[in-house]
């Protein structure tokens, strides 16, 4: 399933592992979708939406409802291994950007994007939109098996590779995505 790299510290027989095709096959599965709109009542009622997964969200001016997800559209990258599942991840995010609670990054967008102002008090023209891929498992650990903890690893792993398509793609991070305590987030256009 993986591909075993030998990088530094090989001579000592330590082994690294680079990349593992099945999770850039299901990161790229995630990308194949179409932008929904984040703001419509219905948004996150799909009951596959209960479960944990990793979701992009974009942030824009654009009608990207029902188009194709790019990676230059997307503004975050977020993931939820959650008993709760996305549904309530996405939920937070959305109360987050109008009481600047509940979420990092709503917090983020509240305080930098929104200069302290609530979503739905900016007057940029901008929307949100999202896609999310829901991951088959149970995310309650005290009811977990062994599979079910690793495809919890897999959301974590394809949150970060989504980053990094991202990264490779547009030559940076997500916007919203604050990876590090020295990072601010770029100005909008």
């Amino acid at each position: 399933m993986g591909v075993v790299v030998c990088l530094s510290g090989a001579e000592a027989g330590v082994e690294v592992i680079r990349r593992i095709p099945a999770l850039s096959s299901l990161t790229g599965r995630l990308f194949k979708r179409n932008w929904n709109d984040f703001h419509a009542l219905a948004a996150f009622k799909e009951p596959e939406f209960k479960r944990p997964g990793v979701y992009l969200l974009a942030y824009s001016k654009s009608k990207l409802a029902g188009r194709a997800v790019k990676e230059t559209d997307v503004f975050y990258v977020g993931m939820t291994c959650s008993a709760e599942g996305l549904r309530d991840r996405l939920g937070q995010f959305r109360k987050g950007i109008e009481d600047n609670k509940h979420h990092s990054a709503a917090r983020r967008f509240y305080r930098e994007v929104g200069k302290g102002k609530p979503f739905s008090k900016l007057r940029d023209g901008r929307r949100f939109y999202f896609v999310a891929l829901p991951f088959e498992c149970i995310s309650d650990k005290s009811l977990s098996k062994p599979d079910d903890f690793i495809t919890l690893g897999h959301i974590c792993c394809v949150e970060y590779y989504a980053i990094a398509r991202v990264y490779k793609a547009t030559g940076k991070k997500p916007k919203l995505n604050k990876l590090g305590p020295r990072e601010t987030m770029p100005t909008l256009r």
